[in-house]
């Protein structure tokens, strides 16, 4: 995973994806083995998550380094208007601005433990997939969230 995470978040690769985001990504893998030296399978894996985060997760579509997972991770994440209502929900609940704990125990992509971070002085991110785990705290470091554990 972290060949995979290292591979996808290189700056020429990035620049890459965000160039040619709306590329037929059939076409791509038949046409290449390899694109920049990572394998077409992990590129049209980012190219599609791209597509669906314009959409679903605006943050992540603007910010370069994310790494998407594949695709049914995605369908099943909450979408960002769903975490900020969330994070909002803590803060409303909550008599003081930021809750000293939270734990996410449902973390999948991390769309919500980012933004309950966000109303937290510490947040137990936990998720049992740790390929997924291992690409929502990258996106967690890369979207400056620090107080995520």
């Amino acid at each position: 995973m972290e060949k995979f995470i290292a591979s996808i978040s290189n700056e020429e690769v990035q620049d890459f994806i965000f160039s040619r985001e709306m590329d037929d990504v059939q076409k791509l893998l038949l046409k290449h083995k390899s694109i920049l030296n990572v394998p077409t399978e992990w590129i049209a894996q980012q190219l599609l998550g791209r597509r669906k985060a314009r959409i679903k997760l605006d943050s992540w579509y603007r910010t370069k380094g994310i790494v998407y997972p594949p695709q049914l991770h995605l369908e099943q994440s909450s979408s960002e208007a769903t975490g900020k209502f969330k994070s909002a929900l803590l803060q409303t609940l909550f008599s003081s601005k930021n809750v000293m704990r939270v734990a996410d125990l449902t973390g999948g992509f991390g769309i919500d433990t980012f933004f309950l971070s966000q109303r937290a002085q510490h947040l137990d991110y936990v998720e049992p997939n740790g390929a997924l785990l291992e690409i929502s705290r990258h996106n967690h470091h890369q979207l400056g969230a620090s107080n995520i554990a």
